[in-house]
């Protein structure tokens, strides 16, 4: 259930399968998300697939990615001109990059398996020029940046699970500290500046910014305890942190998983609960405080990208306002006819 600070929780999806990792594009329009199947015991992992959901109607279900590999943790580009994210179509797992937003669409690697060893959870930079992820440097998860177009590879320190904020400044992770996992934050371009966000004797995961920059929402194990059927590794909820460490305010409260938040510019916080059983996509709206953090409080950031639309090809609803045309580049019918570093869109040259 959902406490003061959170209302409208809603069930997104149902399915018999576990559906994970979800993220919502930044017109609020696409829900994307990875879909697990595992084999008769539950314990092996046989199929993992991209899939998108229009959330409002819940209505056109997608699949992004080949049932040939497998994919996992996607991200949006903040143009919306495609996506990122883990898959071990190149043979090892890798960080790929679909070249349109449209399902199925041809990929180009940013980071092979062989120069980032188990390439995953990838977080896009404000102005999609930059991905942080997490890498294996000799056994160890680290977090790592690198260019969109695969240059610039830097190496941050362990941890796992960046978020990039909207503002661009800072980068929220997750490291170990003695016996318990802890959010941190950094700042992206130099790697200094590393600040603790949250300590004590509970594990934290999975932070997210908000629209406005100034708030974490993250998953915990905080209070496992309360519950005498529990474990720490099986109660999970989600919790609201301010950017200075102050305010933590609890969003979700029961003896389920609930992990994996993303916030939406839409205002709503996405997230994966096991409450119905399987892992299934839900979401909540944030209350008091946190209810006006929107999408008009990071549209300066995204102006540099181009102007928010559909993704091309992919799901919409059925009814909806005429989406503004794309305001980057000039007419094109393919990739070669734009200049630099554009790729074509739509009949107009966008940034990749």
């Amino acid at each position: 259930m959902v406490t003061g600070a959170g209302a409208a929780l809603e069930r997104v999806t149902s399915e018999p399968v576990s559906e994970r990792s979800p993220a919502i594009s930044p017109d609020g329009r696409v829900l994307l998300f990875c879909v697990q199947t595992y084999d008769e015991l539950g314990e092996n992992l046989e199929q993992s697939t991209l899939v998108g959901v229009e959330p409002n109607t819940r209505a056109q279900r997608t699949l992004f990615t080949s049932t040939s590999s497998s994919s996992d943790r996607p991200a949006w580009i903040p143009d919306q001109s495609s996506y990122v994210y883990s898959s071990n179509s190149p043979g090892a797992w890798s960080l790929v990059r679909a070249l349109t937003a449209a399902p199925n669409a041809a990929i180009n690697v940013i980071a092979s398996g062989e120069i980032a060893p188990g390439a995953s959870w990838p977080a896009l930079s404000p102005d999609g020029r930059r991905v942080a992820f997490v890498t294996s440097v000799r056994g160890v998860p680290t977090v790592a940046i690198i260019g969109i177009d695969g240059s610039q590879l830097t190496l941050l320190g362990d941890g796992w699970s960046p978020a990039w904020s909207p503002d661009g400044t800072t980068l929220a992770f997750v490291r170990a500290v003695g016996s318990h996992l802890q959010l941190f934050l950094l700042n992206p371009r130099t790697g200094t500046d590393l600040v603790q966000l949250t300590a004590g004797d509970w594990d934290h995961y999975e932070p997210s910014f908000s629209p406005d920059a100034q708030y974490v929402v993250f998953s915990t194990n905080r209070g496992w305890n309360r519950f005498p059927e529990g474990s720490p590794k099986r109660i999970k909820n989600l919790y609201i942190l301010k950017r200075d460490g102050t305010g933590l305010t609890q969003l979700t409260d029961g003896n389920s998983l609930s992990a994996e938040p993303n916030w939406g510019a839409d205002g709503w916080v996405y997230f994966s609960a096991d409450q119905a059983g399987d892992f299934d996509i839900w979401r909540l709206r944030p209350e008091g405080e946190f209810a006006s953090l929107q999408r008009a409080q990071i549209t300066a950031p995204l102006a540099a990208a181009g102007t928010l639309q559909p993704p091309a090809g992919a799901p919409t609803p059925a009814a909806s306002a005429p989406a503004a045309p794309r305001s980057a580049g000039s007419g094109c019918s393919k990739d070669t006819d734009c200049k630099g570093e554009r790729i074509c869109t739509n009949g107009h040259c966008v940034a990749p």
